[in-house]
């Protein structure tokens, strides 16, 4: 349940997306020596696996076995620990909520695969302000971000169009399918947003199937696949989940 304090550090003074995070050949996520987010050859999370926001700040943290969460998820507000799930066990899964110097104990109890109801132990007495709290970790999401960071994404589309023998000087609307582990699997041109010829979006298909991984979208306490929809100045437009 423990965070490599190292990589706490880095997460603290900022430096993971200033400088330090870099892919190693798609199968891992570098800080600095550190090397998380694995996936096997099977393209399976493996291992610990660190989430973060669009600023680059930690989110969540948890332990992967061949694509299944196999530890508690430890969710992070400014590097601390605020929230613990732990995992599921004959339709219950305890929580732990850290608050104002407190620690608040319950139960999400799963009546199915997407609904469950809280049960929160009565010492101390919870307030409503804990009560919107592990509501919040009870539907908490951690958007899909490309390479964790806005700015990379623009870099990526910059140096992909540069390079390309086409002129896309007109609007475009990208739809990307981004798998539970990240990966690009599809890539769609909705026709109602865009004019785009065969050659085109022939194109635009190699640019962005073949991009780097992404952080995938987690929802509901999984990582889930997802579609997101970018435009032409590289913008994430709109983001949907779907089994």
């Amino acid at each position: 349940m423990s965070l490599n304090i190292y990589l706490l550090k880095l997460v603290a003074t900022g430096l993971i997306l200033c400088s330090a995070l870099t892919l190693a050949a798609q199968s891992d996520i570098k800080v600095g020596k550190l090397k998380i987010n694995h996936l096997d050859k099977q393209k399976r999370k493996q291992g610990e696996w660190i989430f973060f926001d669009t600023l680059g700040n930690i989110r969540m943290s948890c332990v992967y076995e061949n694509d299944r969460c196999n530890s508690p998820v430890i969710f992070y507000e400014n590097t601390d620990t605020a929230f613990i799930r732990f995992p599921i066990k004959d339709s219950i899964e305890v929580f732990c909520l850290y608050k104002n110097g407190k620690r608040y104990l319950g139960n999400f109890v799963h009546t199915s695969d997407s609904t469950s109801n809280i049960e929160l132990d009565p010492d101390p007495a919870p307030t409503e302000e804990v009560i919107a709290a592990v509501r919040k970790y009870q539907e908490v999401v951690i958007t899909p971000t490309y390479f964790f960071t806005q700015k990379k994404l623009n870099d990526f589309t910059s140096a992909a169009f540069t390079g390309s023998r086409f002129v896309f000087n007109k609007s475009l609307r990208i739809l990307l399918t981004i798998s539970s582990s990240g990966l690009v699997t599809n890539v769609e041109f909705p026709k109602d947003k865009d004019q785009l010829s065969g050659e085109e979006e022939r194109e635009l298909y190699r640019i962005y199937s073949t991009m780097p991984r992404w952080q995938p979208l987690f929802y509901q306490n999984k990582a889930r696949a997802t579609k997101v929809l970018l435009g032409n100045k590289s913008f994430i437009t709109h983001f949907y989940y779907y089994e």
